[in-house]
């Protein structure tokens, strides 16, 4: 048996002292996984949640401390999920310091957040009449996905 194991060390180092020679082996086994990781790091840099997230917090703060408040506005976020909000509705109220609280992308993904929304004071207000559908107040989704999607009435064609 030890013959065996002494025959398998043979060959293995012998094997490693030949591909150790060649330079493409140096490359590959110790120069490109020091590449792919930083590669794969970088560009999918903060997905294990270690560094601190540069996002704007999402948060429905409240000073109640039963969560009557909180309830209060997830139920009037709901209310307002599939209806017709016509244009100058609050949409939501704003922390101060945000220039631009929401993104709103077109289906051509175009920026549209100065087409449906103005700012009054600490109040974003709706420019246009929308429906708001699959609004949703978790934050995980949010960040997914969309906070909602707006949808507008289209006229009916003029018949010919």
């Amino acid at each position: 048996m030890r013959e065996w194991i002494r025959s398998a060390a043979f060959i293995a180092r012998a094997d490693l002292w030949f591909m150790l020679r060649q330079r493409e082996t140096l490359l590959w086994v110790f120069a490109m996984p020091l590449l792919f990781f930083y590669f794969i790091g970088t560009v999918t840099g903060g997905f294990g949640g270690g560094a601190r997230d540069p996002r704007d917090p999402l948060a429905l703060q409240t000073r109640a401390a039963d969560g009557v408040v909180l309830e209060a506005i997830i139920h009037r976020l709901e209310q307002m999920n599939f209806r017709d909000l016509p244009a100058g509705t609050v949409f939501a109220e704003l922390a101060t310091g945000h220039a631009r609280p929401l993104d709103v992308w077109g289906e051509d993904d175009r920026q549209l957040a100065d087409v449906y929304f103005e700012r009054r004071g600490a109040q974003l207000r709706l420019k246009r009449a929308v429906t708001p559908s699959m609004l949703t107040v978790d934050e995980r989704a949010i960040r997914q996905d969309c906070l909602c999607y707006f949808m507008e009435r289209l006229e009916p064609r003029q018949a010919r």
